[in-house]
């Protein structure tokens, strides 16, 4: 077998501009050119600097695929994706060597027994390591050379802007909110309540500047990257936090050993009181209990899209998911929470109390339209990153260039950023993608359920939980006195919703629903089960024009239709309300319902 070794460093192409993508490709192409089965073996965002094997996952594991006698040649398009250390180098030589493997770089074989390959090959390894050191040295000491001089690399703080020269200066269109902070701090707000009152006015965060640009957060249970939009995101009491402790608003730019005097938005008087109290509050609160939240990340509020999020005070008198709507300046009716061991004991029931949910799971068909969606919003991607590679490359060269001061320093970070989102963006894609196929998405399912026992610890059981339910939402109805839950099963088109009071002990299955593709078949059957009922009830004339009058579709033009022609229109409507965008809505089977029982309930924050 041809292991394809491909490796981008800092999720960016490096040495030569080619994609992770195009390096895949390349290495395809040849193990079919010679007829060979192939893996791919992929390290993104990884350097090639890195001085051990394990530090680089799929690059360790092509070495126990050679040592295994899995792979009995290596591909990769040039040396420098192998490594950029000469320590990595000599290891890999040696277990290429010792293991009878071939290594092709770029299609051509390397003879490691010819001595000038050796040498050669050796001299290009110290080139590479040379190359990634001094690069990295000229990025850290531009970036010193720029803190010396007071000037910023990356964002500037909340209250600073760059000038044309790169120099932090006061921006006073927010300088004045920072002061405010400051002030409510010392006046003993606390910093969750600054926040607050920040939403309440509207003062835009420093993330809102950045329009339609995202950020990436991970799932530690699954891994699951969900992104979010930068405009979107509102303050919190740890930035506020962050920023009452950050010395550069007194005036003291930080970077690495160098301290340079800026200009300063509140004196150093007011910053050293502020952090005096902070230390003091710190240590008046004692250390802080860490609570555990099963479903934490996964449950949002229908009405107004926010999280819902645990919050178990000490006391122990209120345990509850609530919506964090009203805290971000939204406008939302959601008025109760629900109660954390009942939440997490009804969805653990439902989920792995019987084999019911993973049968139903098992026996779903993939989304054809849904697979075909995605391979074209993951080709639009591609071509993207490929211009913005371009780019990345020829800001490296230039800051790499010793002729060339670090006047690009700040446009070469700015696409390195830009490269690094588009790249998370492709890998979410892809993992949505690659969910969609049915023997993967079914031997997902069965290790989740198969390996799932209660004797896990908490991270164990949140993982399994985060693996097979990708979001929950929830509808408060206060009238009702009801809440309405919608789970969401990740990597399927599948919806269960059930209802339950405000006591959460009896859960009622609502419906479950399947989308999936509509074909012309599908569209046959429902005219057939037409045609069927009009024909066995004898549906008159007067009940077809009532059908389509009672559907809002009637058109004066159907009074001189005939029978047959008004029952074609009957069928259109029925196909109208069959699809939509292309699909049909299937009710399944419902799961049980569920009857929580006192002395049963999970406490995973119980002593």
């Amino acid at each position: 077998m041809v292991a394809i070794y491909c490796r981008i460093s800092g999720k960016k192409a490096e040495g030569r501009d080619v994609s992770i993508e195009d390096q895949e490709a390349q290495g395809i192409a040849f193990a079919n050119s010679i007829g060979m089965p192939y893996r791919t073996y992929k390290d993104v965002g990884i350097s090639g600097a890195k001085n051990e094997v394990e530090e680089r996952p799929m690059f360790a594991e092509m070495f126990e695929d050679m040592e295994k006698g899995y792979v009995n040649s290596v591909f990769a398009i040039d040396q420098s994706r192998i490594e950029r250390n000469s320590r990595v180098w000599q290891l890999f030589v040696y277990a290429v060597t010792t293991n009878d493997c071939k290594y092709y770089e770029g299609g051509d074989l390397v003879d490691f027994e010819d001595p000038q390959t050796k040498f050669i090959t050796g001299v290009i390894s110290l080139a590479n390591e040379l190359y990634a050191a001094i690069t990295g040295q000229k990025v850290k000491s531009a970036n010193r050379r720029n803190a010396l001089k007071g000037k910023g690399h990356g964002e500037p703080p909340y209250g600073y802007k760059k000038d044309e020269e790169g120099y932090l200066i006061i921006d006073e269109e927010f300088a004045p909110y920072v002061r405010e902070i400051f002030q409510w701090s010392l006046d003993g707000i606390g910093t969750y309540t600054i926040a607050k009152k920040l939403i309440e006015a509207g003062v835009p965060t420093k993330s809102s500047l950045y329009g339609e640009k995202s950020i990436i957060r991970k799932d530690k249970y699954t891994g699951r990257e969900i992104k979010y939009l930068r405009k979107n995101v509102k303050w919190r009491g740890n930035v506020v936090h962050g920023m009452l402790t950050n010395p550069v608003y007194k005036g003291e730019r930080h970077y690495a050993d160098v301290v340079a005097k800026i200009d300063e938005i509140v004196s150093k008087e007011m910053w050293d009181l502020v952090n005096k109290n902070l230390e003091k509050n710190k240590k008046n609160v004692g250390p802080k209990t860490k609570f555990k939240y099963l479903l934490n990340g996964i449950v949002f509020c229908a009405e107004c899209g926010s999280e819902y999020r645990g919050k178990i005070k000490a006391s122990g008198r209120n345990t509850t998911y609530y919506c964090k709507g009203k805290s971000q300046g939204k406008s939302c009716g959601s008025k109760r929470g629900l109660n954390i061991p009942k939440l997490d004991s009804f969805i653990l029931n439902h989920l792995f109390e019987s084999e019911e949910l993973h049968n139903k799971l098992s026996n779903l068909k993939k989304d054809s339209d849904k697979e075909e969606k995605l391979k074209g919003e993951i080709d639009q991607l591609i071509e993207k990153k490929k211009e913005i590679e371009a780019s990345v490359m020829h800001f490296k060269n230039l800051v790499a260039d010793y002729r060339i001061k670090e006047d690009y320093i700040d446009e070469y970070l700015k696409v390195k950023k830009d490269l690094e989102e588009i790249t998370e963006e492709i890998k979410i894609k892809k993992k949505s993608l690659a969910m969609q196929s049915q023997v993967q998405r079914q031997a997902r399912i069965d290790k989740i359920f198969g390996e799932f026992d209660y004797t896990l610890n908490f991270d164990q059981i949140k993982k399994s939980v985060h693996s097979i339910i990708e979001s929950i939402h929830i509808q408060h109805l206060p009238e009702q006195k009801n809440f309405l839950v919608q789970l969401n099963y990740r990597g399927f088109n599948k919806k269960s919703v059930f209802a339950t009071d405000h006591t959460q002990m009896k859960w009622i299955n609502m419906s479950h629903h399947e989308v999936v593709p509509l074909t012309d078949e599908d569209i046959r059957d429902q005219d057939d089960l037409i045609e069927y009922l009009a024909e066995n009830q004898n549906w008159s004339r007067e009940k077809l024009v009532d059908g389509l009058k009672h559907f809002e579709v009637w058109d004066e033009k159907f009074q001189s239709y005939s029978y047959p022609e008004l029952l074609n229109e009957i069928k259109k409507v029925g196909q109208e309300e069959m699809v939509k965008d292309g699909q049909k809505s299937i009710i399944n089977i419902e799961t049980s319902n569920i009857a929580l029982k006192k002395e049963a309930l999970y406490h995973f924050n119980k002593n």
